[in-house]
């Protein structure tokens, strides 16, 4: 019977706690996420006008920007990211919330699977980056992408992929 609680007690012991802090790093996040796709799909599509949201002072700060140097190109990255963020909030909220359901339940199943030591959860693990970086393509038309927001999701996505990664000798 000692052998029996050994053995279950050393199995549990082989779980890294780097691991495990991803884990639940990335369970909080899937969490905060399933929560707002949740939320946005049962409340009503909020109306979004791009004038009055940002008003005549984005417009007179976009005109100062625009006369200083450089500031052409960045007008040219903040229009990419507020065209992004609009057609996200009207022409595709829902498809945009439905997408972001589908890939928080790829990362649940890869998170359980992690949690399992199963080497399929770090596979599903990249399908669920791979759908966060570009799965906005979609959804939504190329020219209206941001690419700067693409790059810093992909970072950050990248990041958390090569710590998943250096857990990999864990898994079977």
């Amino acid at each position: 019977m000692d052998e029996v609680i050994e053995e279950h007690y050393e199995e549990k012991k082989d779980r890294p706690p780097f691991l495990i802090v991803l884990l639940v790093l990335t369970a909080l996040n899937l969490i905060s996420s399933l929560y707002s796709s949740i939320t946005g799909l049962l409340s009503a599509k909020p109306v979004v006008n791009k004038e009055e949201v940002l008003g005549p002072d984005f417009e007179n700060a976009m005109e100062e920007l625009s006369a200083q140097e450089g500031g052409e190109e960045a007008i040219s990255i903040l229009d990419g990211i507020m065209n992004h963020l609009f057609y996200l909030m009207n022409e595709g909220y829902y498809s945009n919330l439905v997408l972001q359901l589908i890939t928080v339940l790829v990362g649940v199943a890869a998170v359980v699977m992690l949690f399992k030591l199963k080497k399929l959860g770090f596979h599903l693990y990249l399908i669920y980056t791979l759908l966060g970086v570009f799965g906005v393509y979609l959804i939504m038309p190329a020219a209206l992408v941001s690419g700067i927001m693409l790059f810093f999701i992909a970072i950050l996505g990248g990041i958390m992929v090569l710590l998943y990664a250096i857990n990999f000798k864990h898994l079977k």
